[in-house]
């Protein structure tokens, strides 16, 4: 699949990446830049940072170029009855 999108969850106004990695795997994380607190959005491969064009690897959310070094924060999250349940 590898499917990526932004979320915002309305209860905290956080906004999160979701990365679905197959029909049974989802991966969240926070969509804040390690390095200057911008919103990360999904790219064509990877997790980008429009500010200063860090990326970020969906599997597991290291910096993988650009000047973030720390990886994104990840949270629980699972695929229960068709829903994604995120558990920050």
């Amino acid at each position: 699949m590898g499917a990526m999108v932004n979320v915002d969850a309305e209860a905290t106004g956080e906004t999160y990446l979701l990365y679905r990695k197959d029909d049974e795997t989802v991966l969240a994380y926070t969509a804040v830049c390690t390095h200057a607190g911008c919103r990360v959005g999904p790219g064509e491969a990877d997790f980008i940072c429009p500010c200063h064009e860090s990326h970020f690897n969906p599997d597991d959310g290291t910096a993988t170029g650009g000047p973030a070094r720390e990886a994104l924060t990840r949270y629980a999250a699972e695929i229960t009855d068709g829903k994604i349940v995120l558990y920050p």
